[in-house]
């Protein structure tokens, strides 16, 4: 359900930004409805997310302030707060089409995609962790639900490449979460991690592979197991929106 616009007012009243002008809805989507705020301060977007999980907004300001300090061009991130009990994001709006949207080039598009990755990836991270966890953590969550997935959750651990290198990774990386306005700007970082850029990669390759497959050809090409790894992420998240109340997702999805 879209929050009240007013409800939106309120919650930045409440962190003490002050609304000129009643918040307009400027995207819609399964996991997050953005509002178009004018405060006193500049023109804000408030990305609302959705269900419950307060660290999952804490988690993606956190990872756009760390790569935003290091001069990659992210929305600057004002504030994390709660709208209608859920995580929300406040940051700078971006006023312009995306990548999708701008009428570039196929090609040109993805090369701007692969050097905004290349640059990402070279940050310096300011702490190492598990580079797999957060994705077996996820796979086996959901198999409790589909067993289905369990061989294959195996088979995944038991391949793993013996090392891995740690590097800031959007992991949602696609023309769609790209805005311009005469520049780039990144937006979108709920799944933002530090992992192994392969990981970024393959997941990319995998969105082009289904939605713009001329892509495919300038795009790096990705490790099988990181291909197989992000494969197996996309059946979890279809499978997280079958059991999830966020998300109508229908018989077509189902199936």
């Amino acid at each position: 359900m879209i929050p009240d616009p007013e409800r939106v007012a309120n919650a930045l009243a409440g962190i003490g930004i002050e609304v000129l002008s009643a918040p307009s809805l400027a995207a819609n989507g399964w996991e997050s409805h953005v509002f178009r705020c004018e405060s006193a301060g500049g023109t804000l977007a408030v990305r609302i997310l959705t269900g419950t999980d307060s660290n999952r907004a804490q988690r993606e300001a956190d990872i756009m302030r760390s790569v935003g300090a290091a001069g990659y061009p992210v929305p600057r991130v004002h504030a994390v707060t709660t709208v209608a009990a859920r995580p929300t994001v406040v940051m700078d709006f971006v006023d312009g089409p995306t990548l999708e949207q701008s009428g570039w080039a196929g090609q040109d598009v993805a090369r701007l995609c692969v050097d905004l990755l290349e640059r990402l990836h070279t940050i310096p991270v300011s702490s190492e962790v598990d580079p797999v966890g957060w994705l077996l953590h996820g796979a086996r969550h959901a198999a409790t639900r589909f067993p289905q997935f369990v061989p294959y959750i195996d088979a995944l651990s038991a391949r793993q490449p013996p090392s891995m290198r740690h590097a800031y990774c959007h992991l949602d990386f696609h023309p769609g979460n790209v805005l311009w306005d005469g520049s780039p700007w990144v937006i979108d970082w709920t799944s933002g991690r530090i992992t192994d850029p392969g990981f970024d990669y393959a997941w990319t390759r995998l969105l082009a592979a289904m939605y713009e497959p001329e892509w495919l050809d300038w795009l790096p090409e990705a490790d099988q197991w990181f291909e197989t790894a992000m494969a197996l992420r996309r059946l979890v998240d279809v499978a997280g929106m079958l059991t999830s109340g966020d998300h109508a997702a229908g018989d077509e999805l189902a199936d």
